[in-house]
């Protein structure tokens, strides 16, 4: 992590963020999974134009996504990086990241947008990243880890109640 300060500082900081970060993450959920990774390698591209924007909702033009699977891997690449920090802070960090942990955890769980925004929020405060990549990343790891999981939680539940012979 780069971030600085006590658990609930850091807490109360991703937060706000989240907070800034809603009306990016309700437009961003309309886009294709495809387009998704070419927004980020667009945001990411044109981070020296964006230097100094603490923006959530940049501008998105359509017409300005390079076309082609080199442009998509690029994209994918980058989620890959922050989902995989995230990923280790959430899954295989020790007990001093727990409440952070928890509160990421929580966010996961969250169907109404807030969850992608808070985990935006925490990219941004514990990691440095871009808010305008933050939001993106944010939208993917929802959308390829969370909702596929939430499919697998409901097919066990059902498997439970199906073998409790009640």
């Amino acid at each position: 992590m780069v971030a600085a300060g006590t658990t609930e500082e850091l807490i109360e900081a991703a937060n706000e963020a989240a907070a800034r970060a809603k009306k990016a993450v309700e437009k961003l959920k309309n886009y294709s999974e495809p387009d998704l990774f070419l927004v980020l390698n667009l945001r990411v591209t044109d981070l020296e134009k964006e230097v100094g924007q603490q923006a959530f909702d940049l501008p998105i033009d359509p017409d300005r996504f390079p076309r082609g699977p080199g442009f998509q891997q690029l994209g994918k690449r980058i989620y890959l990086r922050w989902s995989q920090s995230l990923h280790s802070l959430v899954c295989k960090d020790g007990a001093e990241n727990r409440d952070i942990r928890n509160q990421i955890l929580s966010a996961l769980s969250l169907k109404d947008g807030g969850g992608a925004a808070l985990i935006a929020g925490f990219l941004v405060t514990l990691f440095g990243v871009s808010p305008a990549i933050a939001a993106v990343v944010a939208v993917l790891i929802v959308r390829l880890i969370v909702q596929p999981a939430g499919v697998e939680i409901c097919k066990s539940w059902e498997d439970a109640l199906k073998n409790a012979g009640l």
